[in-house]
């Protein structure tokens, strides 16, 4: 069922696109901005409580490996990147999400 997710917010969202806007102050970072915020995406979809929660999933083997890389963040780098992300990206991709899904709301109404 993630997969499809996935594949959706993908295909409609161009998901990936938007993650490579994310920038945060890191030097030399091991694990890319985009993998650290998709876990928190993950974090959400799976309704998991806290950035703990989503650790936990992230340490079973394999699991989100061909989404967010071999090399899955902590909960703790996680809080951190979070911390230290641009703001204005982020403002940016949520305005493009709201204005997709708002559109894409009215269409589904015209039809009906």
């Amino acid at each position: 069922m993630l997969s499809r997710f996935c594949r959706y917010i993908e295909k409609v969202y161009d998901f990936k696109e938007k993650l490579r806007l994310l920038k945060d102050n890191r030097i030399q970072p091991q694990i890319l901005t985009g993998a650290i915020w998709l876990s928190a995406v993950f974090m959400f979809a799976t309704r998991k409580g806290s950035i703990n929660g989503i650790e936990m999933e992230l340490r079973v083997p394999k699991r989100l490996e061909k989404i967010i890389g071999k090399r899955k963040p902590k909960a703790d780098i996680i809080g951190d990147v979070f911390a230290l992300t641009e703001t204005d990206p982020i403002r940016l991709i949520l305005s493009q999400l709201n204005y997709k899904i708002k559109k894409e709301n009215q269409d589904n109404e015209i039809s009906l």
